[in-house]
């Protein structure tokens, strides 16, 4: 049975026991409460079809018998926020929810073309619960900048140690004050594009990042030996040590664990939040080197807001799909202007790129569609040109 005949039969069931309950509470003259339990079952489980439909390659990452590492002891994404915006529940079944005492403001449910996320402003904050101390701990997190304002995201509530992100920076690691040879900047001025979704992976002796550029599943390995605090304390965003460092930011999720993962286990993680959320497979269309200039003078637009204008190669093509664009470009990873890395480009009037340009190693055309060429402009075969 296909997902939308099933969506079908749910609605079915639900309708049977809405009329049944009634029907039975009506023969006997008396109000007979309808089991609310198998209801509220029933219609989640309606919404999880919804979703599935909606977004079969990621729900099947998660139906595959996948399962997380032991000793879990905070995870939080999009589903576990709650509709008034001001509880984001631990899915670890540890407790660990942010709510009122370890949260300022409230946040909101945000989609992208990389999926549902929780958003914050400058403003909004919180804490995890859970302390981390000594080497006993392991982190990941999927998240990028949402704004103009783009300090830290995550950081320590108790020391100066930040992760992640910091002053416009995606993939740093500043790992506290340096004292007896540890500390300091650990993995700094790692220019990923400001606003590009990255994962990373924390430890007290290794961090891994990824731009999620080419569809990178695993980050890169650093050695932090030595590096960071012995007690780091709770992990917070916008309710941290440094108070004058905020960030708009996106979450998309965030797992904490009570142990020191081994690598293995490491990329069990890593390569399921990139497969939720980094990678997307790019249709067969007409891709060439170049910033498809004519005669010398660049042709293509920069669609603003710069925060939704980055992300990897099929991002643009999908949003150049979205806002009508026939034609797109990719500005990649080795741009020598790094708050150009990652963006995307548009083109108002697509231009004839005939050959491309080998000498560019930084950019990148394409059509949205599949079928046209860029030689014709990405224009259809019935417009081509003579």
């Amino acid at each position: 049975m296909d997902s939308t005949s099933k969506l079908l039969v749910i609605a079915l069931v639900l309708l049977c026991l809405c009329c049944s309950s009634s029907a039975a509470a009506y023969g006997a003259g008396k109000v007979i409460k309808a089991d609310e339990e198998q209801i509220k079952k029933d219609l989640k489980e309606l919404e999880l079809e919804k979703h599935r439909i909606a977004n079969p390659m990621r729900v099947e990452t998660e139906t595959k018998g996948f399962s997380l590492p032991k000793g879990l002891v905070g995870r939080y994404n999009a589903s576990s926020l709650s509709e008034d915006g001001k509880t984001w529940k631990d899915l670890s079944s540890q407790g660990n929810d942010i709510k009122s005492g370890n949260r300022k403001g409230k946040f909101e449910l945000k989609d992208s073309l990389s999926g549902a996320c929780v958003h914050g402003s400058k403003s909004d904050g919180f804490y995890i619960p859970h302390e981390i101390q000594g080497r006993n701990w392991t982190f990941f997190a999927v998240a990028k900048y949402a704004g103009d304002t783009t300090g830290r995201i995550f950081q320590s509530k108790d020391t100066n140690w930040a992760i992640g992100w910091h002053n416009g920076h995606a993939g740093v690691y500043y790992a506290g004050e340096p004292k007896d040879d540890k500390g300091g900047w650990i993995v700094n001025e790692a220019h990923h594009g400001r606003h590009t979704l990255t994962l990373i992976t924390a430890q007290r002796d290794l961090f891994r990042s990824t731009s999620g550029y080419e569809g990178s599943k695993h980050g890169t390995t650093r050695n932090t030996k030595n590096g960071s605090r012995d007690k780091i304390g709770k992990i917070g965003v916008n309710m941290g040590f440094v108070a004058n460092e905020p960030s708009e930011w996106d979450i998309y999720e965030m797992l904490i664990f009570s142990k020191k993962l081994e690598i293995k286990d490491i990329k069990v993680v890593e390569e399921y939040l990139a497969d939720k959320y980094l990678l997307t497979e790019t249709p067969d269309v007409d891709i060439k080197s170049g910033h498809g200039q004519v005669n010398g003078a660049y042709a293509h637009i920069d669609k603003l807001p710069w925060f939704e204008n980055t992300g990897t190669v099929d991002f643009c093509r999908r949003q150049a799909a979205k806002h009508g664009y026939t034609m797109w470009g990719h500005r990649n990873e080795k741009h020598p202007t790094s708050t150009w890395r990652n963006k995307c480009f548009f083109f108002d009037n697509p231009v004839e790129l005939k050959e491309e340009d080998s000498g560019d190693k930084f950019h990148i055309v394409g059509c949205t569609a599949e079928g046209v060429e860029l030689s014709n402009a990405c224009k259809p075969e019935s417009e081509k040109n003579d």
